[in-house]
């Protein structure tokens, strides 16, 4: 009996240790990926090519109206597949 308590407790514990190493691990991706995307858009703003890839120009941003009417906060389609980053 004594035997299958000892069992269970490090069963929990090993559970418990595994479910923290889960999260931390989340945790981690998601920092990653918020770093990632940041790292992106300083690309594209470094390279002059973010608002190309938005369809907008120094004077829409300016005015704060682009001036086709498009306002998504996606790039364009074929912004990707003319070369530029995702």
């Amino acid at each position: 009996m004594q035997s299958k308590l000892k069992l269970s407790a490090g069963s929990n514990r090993q559970t418990f240790s595994a479910e923290n190493d889960l999260a931390q691990s989340e945790s981690a991706l998601a920092a990653d990926e918020a770093a990632y995307k940041k790292a992106r858009v300083e690309v594209r703003r470094t390279t002059g090519s973010i608002l190309k890839d938005y369809g907008t120009s120094i004077a829409d941003a300016e005015s704060g109206a682009p001036s086709d009417g498009y306002s998504s906060l996606e790039p364009k389609s074929g912004a990707m597949e003319a070369g530029h980053l995702e």
